[in-house]
C-alpha cells in the first residue's frame, strides 16, 4: 500500500526510519544465536544474559525514540504502526534469544 501511494507522489517518512524500527531485532537475535546454550550448565555465569537483558532495553527505549526523533516528517504516525511491529519483533527476539542462551525451550 505504501509502495502504491509512494507511486502518486506522496511523501513519506525515510526508509531508514523503518529500518532503524527493526535493526534491534537482528541485535538481539544475534547475540542470542552467537551465546547458544552458553549458559546451559549451572556452574557458568550468567553474564550473557545479563547483555541480552540490556539490549533488550535499549532496543525498547531505540524503538520508541525513532518516531519521536522522525516526528517533523510526513505521515510520521506510520513510524508509530511500525514501531508497534517492530516491538512486537524486539520482544519475540528477545525471548527467544534468553531461551537460545540458557538452553530452557518453551
Amino acid at each position: 500500500m505504501c509502495g502504491v501511494a509512494r507511486l502518486k507522489k506522496r511523501r513519506f517518512p525515510p526508509l531508514t526510519a523503518f529500518l532503524f524500527l527493526f535493526l534491534p531485532d537482528i541485535i538481539l537475535c544475534l547475540w542470542g544465536g552467537a551465546n547458544w546454550e552458553a549458559e546451559h550448565r549451572s556452574s557458568s555465569d550468567h553474564w550473557r544474559t545479563t547483555v541480552l537483558n540490556v539490549l533488550g532495553i535499549a532496543s525498547v527505549v531505540f524503538i520508541v525514540s525513532v518516531p519521536v526523533f522522525y516526528r517533523r516528517e510526513p505521515r510520521w504516525w506510520l513510524l508509530i504502526i511500525g514501531g508497534l511491529f517492530g516491538l512486537g519483533l524486539a520482544f519475540s527476539g528477545w525471548l527467544c534469544g534468553a531461551m537460545a542462551i540458557t538452553g530452557n525451550w518453551l
